[in-house]
């Protein structure tokens, strides 16, 4: 299966289950219980809703996890591992073990989150850029690492590190927007799909050159 297809496919999973997760809240806030309830009531309906939301929210990530993968082996299956181990167990939490391993459930999704952020951006952008890189991945990981002491040790109370916490938040929204956008500025990657790919205007020319001597090679020949 081309990259392209699988593109396709993950996409599609993505966009339905918006779709779907759109469609019972736009039920629910029009007053049309027979359809909102179903989902929305505690209940089999409600964990599919949050189990929707779930594959949603995992393919568009997976998605970030294939085009790392194109690039880098290790680093995508390790983002795709990260994303499967976060999707499931959020599902396990919807249709099993409840809240039980709530915070180890966060804590991993946090994870994943940031090192598709870092990784799929980095790979975009290369060495451009590369002071507001360091800041901006340092920001957010500063954010994350809060996150996570207070999810994982005891002891570890957020609330005394309140105006630090704010702060970064800030900062980080701002520096995930600021590299997203940027990153995606870039080109994707130098493949075009599996027939094509990009090279430069000089490689290109060099090419001909060589090509044009191997074909005066062959006519003396």
């Amino acid at each position: 299966m081309n990259s392209k297809k699988v593109k396709k496919i993950i996409l599609g999973i993505t966009l339905a289950g918006i779709a779907f997760v759109t469609l019972v809240l736009v039920c629910k806030i029009l007053g049309i219980h027979a359809v909102a309830d179903i989902f929305l009531k505690k209940g089999t309906g409600q964990k599919f809703f949050f189990s929707v939301i779930t594959i949603a929210v995992a393919s568009y990530f997976a998605l970030s996890s294939y085009n790392i993968l194109r690039k880098n082996k290790i680093l995508g299956y390790v983002s795709g591992g990260l994303v499967l181990a976060s999707a499931f167990l959020v599902l396990l939490a919807v249709w099993a073990v409840g809240t039980k391993f709530l915070k180890a459930t966060v804590a991993i999704a946090l994870l994943s989150v940031l090192f598709n952020f870092i990784v799929g951006t980095r790979l975009k952008l290369r060495k451009k850029l590369l002071p507001l890189q360091i800041a901006s991945y340092a920001v957010v990981g500063a954010l994350v690492l809060l996150i996570e002491c207070e999810l994982l040790i005891k002891d570890f109370k957020i609330t005394k590190f309140m105006t630090i916490l704010v702060l970064l938040s800030v900062l980080s929204a701002a520096a995930f927007i600021t590299i997203m956008v940027l990153s995606n500025k870039e080109r994707e990657d130098d493949v075009v799909d599996d027939e094509y790919v990009k090279i430069k205007k000089s490689e290109y020319e060099e090419l001909k050159a060589k090509a044009a001597k191997y074909d005066a090679l062959e006519n003396k020949q």
